[in-house]
């Protein structure tokens, strides 16, 4: 078999390529404001749905896994957060998973659903590694948990900015249907 019939077995759809791309940039540009945690995270959220929506699940599971570690690199996300970060971008992944699987019976009631999943994931990863700090071994042993303030800030807060971000989204998205997007 040669590369080009591999060429041409993949399905690449460049204006999805170019809109994803487009989407990665605006999130990290409005990580990189250092807004407060609440309008961060709406704008963020707002964006995963709309991504989801527009170009797919799997692209909108990429920009949820990126966006924590983007966070992290920029310094936004404080050092407390780092053990958490695999839990944000699942949790990210399972928001626009579980929006797409129920869009189509009611985006708002998938909204709501996608975003009590994305708060319980968080709220039960928190609590783990509050009763339980993993241990890391690099020669020597560390404990890495999660302080209370962390552990707040992964409860509701991450179900509100959820919510009204998905919220947000819907109304675009039937904004952009109404007026004849595809």
């Amino acid at each position: 078999m040669s590369a080009d019939v591999l060429v041409r077995d993949i399905d690449l759809d460049w204006v999805k390529i170019v809109k994803l791309i487009v989407s990665i940039l605006l999130a990290a540009v409005v990580i990189f404001l250092q807004m407060p945690q609440l309008v961060t995270g709406i704008i963020i959220n707002m964006i995963l749905i709309l991504v989801a929506d527009r170009l797919g699940t799997n692209k909108a599971m990429l920009l949820g896994m990126i966006t924590p570690i983007i966070a992290a690199f920029s310094g936004v996300l404080p050092i407390t957060l780092m053990a958490m970060i695999p839990f944000i971008a699942v949790s990210n992944a399972v928001f626009v998973s579980s929006y797409n699987i129920l869009a189509g019976r009611g985006r708002m009631a998938a909204v709501i659903f996608a975003a009590a999943l994305k708060f319980c994931l968080l709220y039960a990863a928190v609590n783990l590694l509050l009763l339980r700090p993993l241990t890391v071994f690099d020669g020597k042993i560390y404990s890495v948990g999660v302080s209370q303030a962390v552990a707040f800030m992964m409860g509701l807060p991450q179900a509100v900015t959820a919510l009204i971000g998905g919220t947000l989204a819907v109304f675009i998205l039937e904004h952009l249907y109404k007026f004849g997007a595809k």
